[in-house]
């Protein structure tokens, strides 16, 4: 399969998974306020939409109940807002569609077009906040997909650089941020990011750097970051110029983030 029928075998999954969410009156009638959902495509396939020749890459079954492959490996992500559970809305799923939808492993997969398709159900606490552009189930227009907008998906990237457990998923992730910064950068201005999204690159820099192709400081320049330290520098009791004093920088950087981290994101101790 090569990359452009991949893509459009995920997009149409990922199409028939959000119809079968606006379709099973199950959902509704077991999950008070199902209709008020809202949801986002992210990960893989956002990025894959922004940005060419993307390949999203994760396990994946043939549909005989055998061992994994590493043959047509893709995934799905989407966001879905309260009132769903995950869980919840997994478990009606197998129930109402039990030769459509399995669970192994505590990996949820959906069959089509003769493969067994991973999709990740998110719920917005688990991100470092609710990305802007989640649409209500009942108004998700098919067959165009609900992505979340370009800065959204790469914020999330740089919020899961570093934090994979595999090396190859790491870099991936740096990839996709450097290539969506290519992407937002086209004109060659820095990409404006609120202060919660600026402190979660920012913390990311190291992981971007680390795993991908380009300095800490190539990435921080398209950002306006440097304002969001303008602004705490004069708040921090630091005393000593960064010459003069190396923790200066490190304070400096724990106060931003504990200052503009936005609520159910990141910890920081």
């Amino acid at each position: 399969m090569n990359h452009d029928q991949h893509m459009n075998q995920l997009r149409n999954a990922a199409r028939a998974f959000l119809e079968v969410l606006q379709t099973t009156r199950a959902l509704a009638d077991k999950i008070p306020g199902f209709e008020n959902i809202r949801v986002g495509t992210i990960g893989g396939l956002a990025v894959g939409h922004y940005i060419a020749n993307r390949t999203t890459y994760v396990r994946s079954f043939p549909l005989q109940k055998s061992a994994p492959t590493d043959l047509g490996k893709k995934d799905i992500d989407i966001v879905i807002s309260s009132p769903a559970e995950p869980k919840h809305v997994v478990d009606i799923l197998k129930k109402e569609y039990p030769e459509v939808f399995i669970k192994r492993a505590d990996i949820f997969f959906m069959e089509f077009e003769g493969r067994s398709i991973q999709v990740d159900l998110i719920p917005p606490e688990v991100l470092p906040y609710t990305p802007s552009g989640l649409i209500p189930i009942g108004l998700v227009n098919l067959p165009f997909l609900p992505y979340v907008g370009i800065l959204n998906t790469l914020v999330s990237k740089a919020y899961c650089c570093g934090a994979r457990a595999s090396k190859q998923k790491n870099e991936q992730d740096a990839k996709d941020v450097i290539d969506l910064i290519d992407k937002l950068t086209g004109d060659r201005r820095p990409i404006s990011v609120t202060p919660c999204q600026g402190a979660i690159i920012w913390k990311g820099l190291e992981y971007i750097a680390k795993h991908g192709n380009r300095s800490q400081g190539w990435v921080a320049r398209w950002f306006n970051v440097q304002a969001l330290l303008s602004q705490t520098a004069s708040k921090l009791k630091v005393f000593g110029s960064r010459d003069e004093d190396e923790n200066f920088e490190k304070a400096l950087k724990l106060q931003v983030l504990k200052e503009f981290l936005c609520p159910k994101s990141l910890h920081i101790t």
